[in-house]
């Protein structure tokens, strides 16, 4: 005997149960890890006249761990590297590690920052050799 016919109740709510069920999974499970934009603007601390380029890349921490999720790369002719750089990140929220490689003439840097992405904007702050 099924459990339907002993309680008739049941019948009539199985559509609504399953509606509620798929209504939480979807946001307690699917909502959170879905990737959207995030505003973040890099801090430049220093001298900034000698920078020609900066690369971004950002990699998952706690969200597809390793996984390169983006970055980009910024040239600027001698003498012209702003002390802000705005950039937008297309990823779900999370902590990611933020790797900038700034470039002066033929040496090069690399900067790591553990960055979490979220509500709002990002400002990260990095110091100059």
């Amino acid at each position: 005997m099924p459990i339907a016919d002993s309680f008739p109740r049941l019948r009539r709510l199985s559509r609504l149960i399953l509606l509620l069920a798929a209504v939480l999974i979807y946001f307690g499970v699917v909502a959170p890890s879905t990737a959207e934009d995030h505003a973040v603007t890099l801090e430049l601390q220093g001298r900034t006249g000698e920078i020609t380029k900066l690369e971004t890349l950002w990699t998952g921490i706690d969200v597809n761990p390793g996984e390169a999720v983006g970055g980009a790369t910024f040239n600027y002719p001698s003498g012209q590297a702003p002390f802000r750089v705005g950039t937008t990140v297309h990823s779900a929220p999370g902590t990611y590690w933020l790797d900038v490689t700034v470039y002066k003439g033929s040496e090069s840097s690399t900067i790591r920052r553990r960055i979490s992405l979220g509500e709002g904007d990002t400002t990260v702050f990095l110091p100059l050799e």
